[in-house]
C-alpha cells in the first residue's frame, strides 16, 4: 500500500465528511492514524501525537459526556450508533495514549450497543441513514469487542442472563443490515444525496468487513461486501468512488496475503488449515486466475488514485 494514497483519500474525507458531521470526521482522523502507524518511513514524534489528540479528543469527550444512563444519546438511534462506532475506534487508537480512557470508551460503546439491542427496534422501519449508522456501529463492535469476554464486562450488559453472546447478536445484525445495504442501489442513493454522511458510513463498513475474519463476520457477508466493493470501485464516478477504490486495494491485498499465508504454512499448519476449510466448505487457495485478477485490480485502482 502506498501510504500517500491513505493521506490523500482519507485526508479529503476529513475535510469533506458528510454535512460537517464532526463524529464522522473524527472517525476518519482515527482511521487514518491506524493505517499510517504501520508506515515504517513515517516519523511519529510528540508533535504528531499532540496534533492527533487535539484534533480528536474534543469531539470524543463531548460525545462521551452526552451519553445518557441508558447508553443512548438522547434515545436517538442514529446518534447512538455513530457514538458506538466512534467509541470502538477511539478505544483502539487511544489504547497506547491513555489506556484508562480507552477502556472507558469501549465500555461506553458497549453500553450504546446494549441500548440498540434491547430497545426492540424494528430495523426494517429505520431510516436509511439509521441503518447505515447501525451497520457501521455493529461492524466496529464486532471486531473491537471480540476479545472482551462477557465475564469481564463492566458495561450495562454485565450480569444479565445471556442466552446468546453479544458477538453473535452483532453478527446477526451485520448480516441483516449488510444484505439490505450492500448493493449498487444503496451506493448510488448515498452518492447522489446532498448529505453524504450516509456515503461515509457505508464506506466505513466497506473498509471493515471485506478484510474481516470469518470468525467475526459470516462468510456470506464477507463475500457480498467484497463483490459489491469491487463493483463500486469499477464504476466511473471517480469523484465519489475514491474511498471505495482505496478500500478495494486494501481488500485485494488482504485476500492475497491470507492466501500467501496458507501457501507458505508448514505442513502441519497447512493440514490444519485444509481440515478447517473442508469442514466449512471454503475454498482452500486462490487459483492463478483469481490471483491475477486481484493483482490487476490493485494496479488499476492504484493508478486511478495516484497523486
Amino acid at each position: 500500500m502506498d501510504y500517500r494514497l491513505i493521506v490523500k483519500v482519507l485526508g479529503d474525507r476529513v475535510k469533506n465528511s458528510g454535512n460537517g458531521n464532526e463524529l464522522v470526521s473524527c472517525a476518519y482522523k482515527l482511521y487514518m492514524h491506524e493505517f499510517l502507524i504501520n508506515d515504517e518511513e513515517r516519523t511519529f514524534d510528540e508533535a504528531y501525537f499532540k496534533e492527533l489528540v487535539e484534533g480528536t479528543s474534543p469531539v470524543i469527550e463531548k460525545s462521551y459526556e452526552e451519553q445518557d444512563e441508558d447508553g443512548s444519546l438522547g434515545g436517538d438511534v442514529f446518534r447512538t450508533s455513530l457514538f458506538a462506532g466512534l467509541m470502538c475506534v477511539t478505544s483502539r487508537v487511544y489504547d497506547d495514549l491513555d489506556s484508562i480512557f480507552a477502556r472507558d470508551c469501549i465500555h461506553a460503546g458497549l453500553d450504546a450497543a446494549h441500548f440498540l439491542m434491547v430497545s426492540k427496534l424494528d430495523v426494517k422501519a429505520l431510516s436509511h441513514n439509521e441503518k447505515l449508522a447501525m451497520l457501521w456501529a455493529f461492524s466496529e463492535l464486532s471486531r473491537t469487542d471480540v476479545e472482551i469476554k462477557n465475564a469481564y464486562d463492566h458495561s450495562m450488559m454485565a450480569g444479565m442472563p445471556q442466552k446468546m453472546s453479544r458477538q453473535k447478536k452483532y453478527k446477526m445484525l451485520v448480516n441483516e443490515l449488510g444484505r439490505e445495504l450492500f448493493n449498487s442501489e444503496t451506493f448510488n442513493e448515498c452518492a447522489d444525496s446532498e448529505d453524504i454522511t450516509g456515503l461515509d458510513l457505508l464506506m466505513f463498513s466497506y473498509m471493515i468487513i471485506p478484510v474481516g475474519s470469518d470468525e467475526i463476520f459470516s462468510e456470506e457477508i464477507i463475500s457480498l461486501s467484497r463483490k459489491c466493493l469491487f463493483d463500486i470501485a469499477d464504476s466511473n464516478e471517480a469523484d465519489k468512488t475514491e474511498p471505495a477504490k482505496l478500500f478495494a486495494i486494501l481488500a485485494a491485498e488482504y485476500i492475497l496475503e491470507r492466501d500467501s499465508e496458507i501457501e507458505n504454512s508448514s505442513d502441519a499448519q497447512l493440514i490444519k488449515v485444509i481440515e478447517y476449510n473442508v469442514i466449512n466448505q471454503k475454498k482452500k487457495k486462490l487459483s492463478p486466475e483469481d490471483k491475477a485478477e486481484l493483482e490487476e485490480r490493485i494496479v488499476k485502482y492504484t493508478k486511478s488514485l495516484e497523486i
